[in-house]
């Protein structure tokens, strides 16, 4: 009985124990599996937390992107209006303030602020975007109220050619606000951190430690496990891995999961204390679906947000696209969509593409204002926009230009068609503007379309060549494209194809037009021109060459090409002996718009060891009038290093005395034209003897150009004008003939 009572007890005993023993390994087993299902889903909610910030992430970068698109085609490049269309955009999204930085560090934002980023601490933002690269930063003390940001930026280069940085401060609140989803009954949260454990993002919760500086350090500081714990979780973040670790509290263990965001250098950290596992391992798993359900409700209803932030954002870029922002009516995106619509769908109907053009219109915007310049504008938009048919169309191509698609019967009603509307604009513009001493002139080329499958570019390039006042003459008001300005723009093509054989094989020749010295009574010195002598086609005068190559900018390598021969040969004519006279050399406007022009010259003169003074610089007069600062910084800078400056073809066009004064010129050079009729024209004779005693008595020589006839060579010796040149006294010559008739011969003694 005992033995069986024994062996009861002891079986009971064996069954308490292995029930214990169950129990025991059912509970730690379900413990364990309880935690790592806690482990689990705390990466779930981890990783959809990270897509959300990701997400948030790329919304703002494609706005900005998307934003930088549509800058880029704004014509006019001013900042402050760039700026100006931003702000509408701005209050749609979550950015404290959006702007632009130029690369010089200026910038203006959304707020009225400016921004001054050409110090370290704010140009380190935006160094990556003028690199030409978008970038998110890291979290940076906001430059205005000092509260944590994280600054978006993207490049853009503006049609002007300038380069941008467009940008948006975020502010940290918004990740947070990502990030505060309720998990595990309110007691999970998550941080944001770099690489070195400085925090992009805290957390709200009021389980969390606050919003902290370093991870690492907080946690490090509580306890020396928690120390190795963060060395093992820097190591691990350092290697780019996911994965989890505990920490010590004073309240408490606390399990955090670690991932890499995809953003810069940053890690996502979703933290949950450890009795959550304590307090709900029978409901681990429903409140881990719950919880799972949730976060994807909250992901689909912001996708779901995105999205239509997205359609609304879009709707309005293309409405901007396709319409002209000074007129208000269709773009020129929305005219090329409707050229192609039109042209497709119509075989029979003749159509012909217009272009018109508003006469001097630079003149208007800088008397008048752009304000007056664009009003212009609208009302020929708001003309054309009500005088055109369905099947037609039309837009503002770019600055004074608009284009046309017009149907039409034959050519002649097609001509008076265009010819009443540029009355009527003309018109219009008069009646809106009587107080204004100005009228509105235009012009409109032509082209007959023949295949509609062409290219509108190449079109309208045909109708632009038809606005030449060559093809219209010089009282029309409209001309048409022929093959006259056909062959012209071949005649032209040829000549800019060969420019560069031209060059390399020196078929520009250097002449040189002797200037005779009338008091004393010699050669002295010349102009050098330039002739191409092509192997194909002869001597090519500069009067056909010069207005091709100054419609491409060929003219700065022509020029500075002649600049160098010139300055090679008063190198020989120095180590051959000859007493060396100045020569002039002709520059086109385009140089002064060039980087390095001034030094560029001047290091050709220091490589041929040529006195400064034995070349001289011809501007004609009406770059004169181009843009005078920068002309006079220039012309200061060759004068500093004794380069004389001649003003050529004085009197051509709107001479200005203000010019004498103001500009360091050292001869005046009397256009042809005002030498012409000067012996028949006895006003025209007190014209140039005013014009030769003012110069004078500024200390600057006078040199009358084109003379002719022994007439008016006496005339001018009369008015004491110091140097004559022309056919009279030599025509333009090669290099040996000048040797001879100005050095060899006479060795610069009176020879006329």
């Amino acid at each position: 009985m005992k033995q069986s009572t024994k062996k009861m007890f002891s079986g009971i005993g064996i069954a308490a124990f292995v029930m214990v023993a169950l129990v025991l390994v059912y509970a730690v087993l379900f413990y364990r599996t309880s935690q790592a299902k806690m482990v689990n889903t705390l990466a779930e909610i981890s990783d959809q937390s990270a897509k959300v910030v990701r997400q948030e992430v790329e919304k703002n970068q494609m706005m900005l992107e998307s934003l930088a698109i549509l800058l880029a085609q704004n014509p006019s490049g001013d900042i402050r209006e760039l700026v100006g269309e931003l702000t509408a955009v701005d209050q749609a999204n979550n950015f404290k303030r959006m702007g632009i930085v130029r690369e010089d560090g200026t910038g203006y934002a959304t707020d009225g602020s400016d921004v001054d980023a050409r110090s370290t601490q704010v140009g380190e933002r935006f160094k990556t975007a003028f690199a030409g690269s978008a970038f998110v930063s890291d979290r940076v003390p906001d430059l205005i109220d000092g509260e944590p940001v994280t600054v978006y930026g993207v490049p853009f280069t503006a049609r002007n050619g300038g380069t941008y940085a467009l940008f948006g401060t975020y502010s940290t609140d918004f990740y947070e606000d990502s990030l505060s989803v309720s998990t595990f009954g309110g007691s999970g949260y998550s941080y944001i951190i770099k690489e070195d454990g400085e925090c992009v993002s805290g957390s709200r919760n009021p389980a969390s430690l606050g919003n902290l500086d370093n991870f690492y350090k907080e946690v490090s500081a509580i306890s020396d496990t928690n120390a190795q714990q963060m060395d093992l979780l820097r190591e691990e973040i350092a290697a780019h891995k996911s994965g989890s670790l505990r920490y010590e509290r004073e309240d408490g263990r606390r399990y955090v999961y670690y991932q890499p965001l995809g953003v810069n250098q940053w890690y996502l950290l979703s933290v949950v204390p450890s009795w959550v596992v304590e307090e709900n391992v029978n409901g681990m798993l429903s409140l881990a679906y719950t919880m799972m359900a949730a976060c994807l409700g909250i992901l689909a209803l912001m996708a779901y947000q995105i999205w239509m932030i997205k359609k609304r954002y879009w709707k309005k870029v293309e409405d901007t696209a396709l319409t002209d922002a000074v007129t208000g009516h269709a773009s020129f995106a929305k005219f090329r969509l409707d050229v192609q619509e039109i042209l497709s769908g119509s075989r029979e109907t003749p159509y012909a593409l217009v272009c018109f053009n508003v006469r001097m219109f630079q003149y208007i915007n800088d008397l008048h204002g752009f304000a007056e310049g664009d009003r212009i504008l609208r009302v020929i938009a708001d003309y054309l926009s009500a005088h055109i048919g369905k099947q037609e169309a039309c837009a503002r191509l770019n600055a004074d230009r608009f284009a046309a698609l017009l149907s039409y019967r034959d050519k002649e009603q097609l001509r008076e068609r265009v010819k009443n509307m540029i009355h009527g604009m003309e018109r219009l513009n008069r009646s809106q503007m009587e107080e204004m001493a100005y009228d509105v002139r235009m012009t409109a080329g032509i082209y007959q379309i023949e295949d509609k499958t062409e290219v509108l570019d190449k079109m309208l390039d045909w109708a632009k060549a038809a606005l030449s006042r060559e093809n219209m003459g010089a009282i029309e008001n409209c001309g048409f494209y022929d093959t006259g300005i056909r062959e012209r723009m071949v005649r032209q093509k040829e000549l800019e194809n060969h420019f560069e054989e031209a060059v390399s094989q020196r078929q520009f020749e250097v002449y040189y037009q002797p200037k005779y010295d009338v008091k004393g009574g010699r050669f002295y010195g010349a102009e050098a021109l330039v002739r191409w002598n092509s192997p194909v086609e002869g001597m090519i005068p500069p009067g056909v060459l010069v207005p091709v190559f100054e419609s491409n900018s060929m003219i700065i390598r022509l020029d500075e090409y002649i600049f160098e021969q010139v300055c090679r040969q008063i190198r020989q004519w120095l180590d051959r002996g000859f007493a060396v006279q100045p020569v002039s050399v002709n520059i086109s406007r385009l140089h002064l718009y060039q980087k390095g022009f001034v030094e560029r010259y001047l290091d050709l003169i220091r490589r041929w060891h040529v006195p400064p003074g034995l070349v001289e610089l011809e501007l004609t007069e009406t770059v004169m009038f181009d843009n005078e600062e920068l002309l006079g910084e220039t012309l200061q800078g060759f004068r500093r290093e004794g380069v004389p400056i001649l003003m050529d073809d004085f009197g051509s066009g709107y001479s200005s005395i203000q010019l004498l004064r103001s500009m360091p010129i050292d001869n005046l050079k009397i256009d042809k034209g005002l030498v012409d009729d000067s012996t028949e024209r006895p006003k025209l004779q007190k014209i140039l003897a005013s014009v030769i005693g003012l110069a004078q008595s500024l200390n600057i020589q006078v040199t009358a150009e084109g003379v002719e006839t022994k007439d008016q060579y006496d005339l001018l010796k009369r008015m004491n004008v110091d140097y004559i040149q022309g056919y009279y006294c030599a025509k333009p010559m090669p290099c040996g003939e000048y040797e001879k008739l100005v050095y060899e011969n006479t060795g610069g003694r009176e020879v006329f």
